[in-house]
């Protein structure tokens, strides 16, 4: 019995342990061991409380130390010691509580658990076995039948929970790399992530909830707990909770890395990412963690969060992950758009209606000429530019804007380049297919290239260029060019030492040339 006033500490290790780990790994207890333990003292083994395959070890160690080193022995045979897991030194007013989640091991051996702590007083072990058959008590000779309760009724403790890892040697090496940050400890190993929760005294009812998950029992703390249930991830079934079935790939990943990974989950909600799609980038090989790293480099570039979830939702309609998303903000900024705006531009033409992988193949097309640049404008002295400037002006401006809809709700007209492509109403959400004048972006850049050389020699037009600002009307009739439904097009330059900059090229009337009109807030002919 435990004296009145004397504190319990419990202190709670959660493993996930491979048990099919190779022998060769053993280590054979020798002599000097074996003498070591004639010398120890025992572990009174006083509670064991088992839920399917979780099972809790509750151990009175006697003396006056009530604090020590503690170790976990795992054995196959009772006579090695296969794996060796170190829970750090510890305090424990008399009472040692040691959780364990193994996994079932296919010969149906058992396995035996050793606890050892090392204390001023002495040297403490404790011993158990655990059937693979029941995973229930298998007394040892010389003690007392102890039978099985269940959790998560252990009284007043402070519970330390790891969650990390598929084998006792990743739990072991993660635990060596522990750093104390307030009231937890984060740690990192070569190859897992751990998170060790502290629960105050008093609430380790609340600290550990045992769900049911891809067949096997997983303990979780109340916090990851609590964000599984409000993500709606698990459901109460005849059994207690569970997981549903189709977000295994995200709460795997919330299960192998522990808390910290849930807060990402919930983090990533909050920015309005469904859980579907985040389930679905799981699936393609992402963790939670390069995940929010990807949402992060997307908002850094430029995609407000505010459009944040419904850009991502419209590009995963078109099968586009967020890694490939961020790939192809990287391309645009490779092709000319600004660092800051890639994101932006993206959101622009996935709200109107062009995913990001149709915005930069076409922009790629758009910008590929054959027209050799700079334009000498006869007679006049003066050059002309086509450079490809950026979301601002030049050709990707002009391509974004008058093919793809960029910002047109800020101008009091926008026309279209008729390719058959569809462009989303901002306000009615109304979908517009336009008619098919150009096959492709190609076609539509030969175009161009084709009506402003003939433009340049035509005097005419020529004479328009006199030192400033140029906005050249072309006739296509007047210049021999013939495009079905299009009349007219539009030129503006910027004039600069001698030289006249593209700003921007768009359609001006014909019977296939279509327009927004921000003050009807719609999409029509040009009339």
């Amino acid at each position: 019995m435990i004296p009145m006033g004397i504190k319990h500490l419990i202190v709670g290790f959660v493993v996930y342990l491979l048990v099919a780990l190779p022998l060769s790994a053993a280590t054979v207890i020798g002599k000097s061991d074996a003498k070591a333990a004639d010398s120890t003292k025992e572990l009174f083994l006083r509670e064991i409380q088992v839920v399917d395959n979780v099972v809790a070890l509750s151990w009175e160690v006697p003396g006056s130390c009530t604090s020590g080193d503690v170790e976990v022995w795992f054995s196959k045979t009772g006579d090695t010691v296969d794996n060796t897991v170190s829970l750090g030194h510890a305090e424990f007013p008399h009472h040692l509580l040691v959780t364990l989640t193994p996994r079932r091991d296919s010969d149906g051996r058992p396995w035996w658990i050793t606890v050892v702590v090392k204390t001023s007083c002495g040297i403490y072990k404790g011993e158990y076995v655990l059937q693979d058959e029941s995973l229930g008590p298998a007394p040892i000779p010389g003690h007392k039948e102890i039978y099985p309760r269940f959790l998560p009724a252990l009284g007043e403790a402070i519970l330390i929970i790891l969650t990390v890892a598929t084998t006792s040697y990743d739990v072991k090496e993660a635990y060596t790399t522990c750093t104390h940050e307030g009231f937890s400890r984060k740690c990192k190993a070569k190859v897992s992530w751990a998170v060790i929760d502290i629960t105050p005294v008093g609430k380790i009812g609340d600290g550990i909830k045992i769900i049911r998950h891809a067949g096997e029992v997983v303990a979780v703390s109340k916090r990851t707990f609590e964000i599984l249930k409000d993500l709606k991830l698990v459901e109460v079934s005849e059994d207690g909770w569970k997981s549903i079935e189709r977000f295994k790939p995200v709460i795997d990943d919330i299960i192998k890395h522990g808390d910290d990974v849930a807060k990402v989950l919930h983090e990533l909600k909050e920015m309005g990412i469904p859980v579907e799609i985040i389930n679905n980038e799981i699936k393609h090989g992402a963790t939670l963690k390069e995940i929010l790293e990807n949402v992060k480099c997307l908002l850094s570039l430029g995609l407000d969060e505010g459009r944040l979830g419904r850009v991502i939702e419209y590009e995963a309609e078109h099968g586009i992950t967020i890694a490939a998303l961020k790939d192809y903000a990287n391309n645009l900024i490779e092709m000319g758009v600004s660092k800051e705006e890639a994101g932006y531009v993206i959101a622009e033409a996935a709200e109107h209606g062009a995913s990001a992988s149709a915005l930069t193949q076409g922009l790629e097309m758009f910008l590929d000429s054959i027209l050799e640049a700079p334009i000498d404008i006869p007679g006049m002295g003066y050059k002309v530019v086509l450079e490809k400037g950026n979301e601002k002006w030049g050709l990707i401006h002009a391509y974004i804007r008058h093919v793809r809809g960029y910002e047109m709700e800020d101008s009091g007209i926008t026309t279209f380049w008729p390719m058959w492509q569809k462009i989303v109403e901002p306000k009615t959400g109304r979908v517009v297919q336009l008619p098919k004048v150009f096959r492709d972006e190609r076609e539509l850049r030969g175009f161009l290239d084709g009506v402003l050389e003939k433009a340049l020699n035509d005097p005419k037009y020529a004479g328009k260029f006199k030192e400033g600002s140029v906005t050249l009307t072309v006739e296509l009739s007047e210049v021999g060019v013939y495009k079905q439904g299009i009349t007219s097009i539009e030129f503006a330059f910027e004039y600069k030492n001698g030289v006249y900059y593209l700003k921007t090229v768009y359609p001006k009337t014909g019977y296939n040339v279509w327009a927004y009109k921000a003050w009807k807030k719609t999409i029509e002919p040009v009339g």
